[in-house]
């Protein structure tokens, strides 16, 4: 099927570049199709629940009983998504493709590496057999990225974000309306949906980031795309992830820095200073607001809280200690939140939450100083790959990769986002697939920016 040439209309700020409309897809590779069975697969993989906005306010014995059960039971469910989610990666990966798969410099080396190391990790974990299932699970999902990656680029890659990811943000709404806990008004509340509401917020960011990047090369359907990414900044900000926030102003910034045109880069950037200038000016009136406002409204929080990021500190002194006992090995993929370990960090910091609170001491107590450097080194190439080709490409979908690769690295701070079976690591993955093993051919489908 031949392409059709068309002009994008203009939008304000978003100066329509000629593009090419790609060829029809067959259903069983559309990105609603792809979107609807990763929705699926996600959602018996991953700690999505219906239940969860309810959930989020029993009490901490609770919900260690809860994380406790989870961590010991087994899912039958599970291991049929396990072999669907296989079939799915081996299928796609025979398909053709004018994008060839090849191991792409340092940052394709450097994922190689991480990947056998946590392939090896089994040999020294508590439970080598339960440590080797996770493995083969980050295995088939490494797989699955991998193929999406070879399928998925330009506007295509971000209609899939939007898709899988606002799938299950609708999920969310309907499930909170439908249990009567999406209260909005109230001012203890947080956005869940499926999830923790950190997580939500995250995807919320990643979400609104693809929503206008997605506008810039929309066509007609631009319009669309921002009240997308207007929904989901909505929704971040009723997530109160302070975190996710923070990463999403960040990411939209420097990808709009990206997509807009020069006279509207002049204007944002006076309007920055002029916003500097007023800090400067009534910096100490402004000082009580912003630590009063920073909270976001939060009711297990104040201003005071700040410095500690809401007991992070406290835990991360904690979990410190149990790296230093393995420093250079870990505990094993994934395999470091044993029930007895959950219970001494549940009994030492008075709540319950069976993460680190940070993607790269998370990474560095499964792995070990080894596996937190190879992870370290992945993100630190990734984000310098993803920025030298957008300014090699100058396409839309480069500009999205480097404004969300740096969001992430903002997010991951004070969050464990990543290698987790959850829909936005997945997403995440497909990026560094992409940045690290897909030669791209000739029918990409982004439009240039210049």
């Amino acid at each position: 099927m031949s392409e059709a040439v068309f002009a994008a209309p203009d939008i304000r700020g978003f100066p329509g570049p000629v593009m090419r409309a790609p060829e029809r897809r067959r259903w069983w590779r559309s990105h609603w199709f792809h979107s609807l069975l990763f929705f699926g697969l996600f959602y018996v993989l991953a700690p999505y629940d219906v239940l969860k906005s309810v959930k989020e306010r029993v009490d901490n014995q609770q919900q260690l009983n809860e994380a406790m059960e989870k961590l010991e039971e087994g899912n039958p469910v599970r291991k049929v998504v396990i072999v669907v989610l296989g079939a799915f990666a081996m299928v796609s990966l025979r398909q053709r493709s004018s994008n060839r798969v090849r191991v792409r410099g340092p940052l394709g080396w450097a994922i190689v590496g991480f990947m056998l190391w946590s392939m090896a990790s089994p040999l020294w974990g508590d439970d080598p057999y339960s440590t080797l299932k996770k493995v083969f699970v980050f295995l088939l999902l490494s797989l699955a990225a991998l193929a999406m990656a070879r399928q998925v680029e330009g506007l295509g890659l971000l209609e899939f974000v939007i898709f899988a990811l606002g799938s299950f943000a609708v999920a969310g709404i309907v499930s909170e309306v439908s249990l009567g806990s999406f209260r909005p008004w109230e001012s203890g509340y947080r956005f869940a949906g499926l999830v923790h509401p950190n997580t939500m917020g995250s995807d919320c960011a990643l979400l609104a980031l693809a929503g206008v990047a997605a506008a810039r090369n929309g066509g007609r359907r631009a319009w669309l795309y921002l009240a997308v990414a207007m929904a989901a900044l909505t929704l971040l900000l009723l997530t109160k992830s302070r975190t996710a926030l923070a990463a999403g102003l960040i990411g939209l910034t420097m990808c709009l820095l990206y997509l807009l045109s020069r006279r509207t880069k002049v204007l944002l950037t006076v309007m920055i200073v002029g916003m500097l200038a007023t800090v400067v000016v009534f910096g100490d009136d402004l000082a009580g607001a912003a630590k009063d406002s920073i909270v976001l409204g939060r009711t297990d929080t104040d201003a005071s809280d700040i410095g500690s990021f809401t007991g992070r500190v406290k835990i991360w002194d904690q979990l410190w200690g149990y790296v230093q006992r393995r420093p250079l090995v870990g505990y094993g993929y994934e395999s470091f939140w044993s029930p007895q370990r959950l219970m001494d960090v549940a009994l030492e910091q008075k709540f319950t939450s069976p993460s680190a609170h940070s993607g790269l001491l998370e990474v560095t107590l499964n792995l070990g100083v080894v596996g937190g450097g190879l992870f370290a080194l992945v993100l630190f190439i990734g984000v310098i790959r993803s920025a030298r080709e957008y300014r090699r490409r100058g396409t839309v979908e480069a500009a999205f990769i480097a404004a969300a690769l740096t969001m992430l690295c903002v997010n991951i701070t004070t969050e464990s986002l990543v290698l987790q079976a959850t829909i936005g690591s997945f997403i995440w993955m497909i990026m560094f697939a992409r940045l690290g093993f897909i030669e791209p051919g000739t029918a990409e489908a982004s439009g240039s920016l210049r």
